[in-house]
């Protein structure tokens, strides 16, 4: 995915809608934090999840330290951030 704001690219970006109707867009974190306030956060067109291998819990794939595709049921796998200290 991109951001419509700064075009970085990641894996997982918030889909934000302005909280006045106007509009509809992906924000990375960056760009989203300062424009909180005036947009809800809204289903995209993925649900995204990721499971850790080492303790078997899910978790945003932003929060992996190690991140891969065709983990259980085709989403997201690896290592969490917490494990791997």
């Amino acid at each position: 995915m991109v951001c419509d704001k700064c075009s970085r690219e990641g894996v997982v970006l918030k889909t934000c809608r302005r909280r006045d109707g106007e509009g509809t867009g992906v924000l990375c974190d960056p760009c989203w934090e300062p424009l909180a306030d005036s947009l809800w956060i809204v289903a995209g067109q993925e649900i995204a999840a990721a499971r850790c291998d080492s303790w078997a819990h899910w978790t945003s794939p932003n929060d992996m330290a190690e991140l891969r595709r065709g983990a259980k049921w085709d989403g997201y796998g690896g290592v969490c951030q917490e494990c791997l200290r």
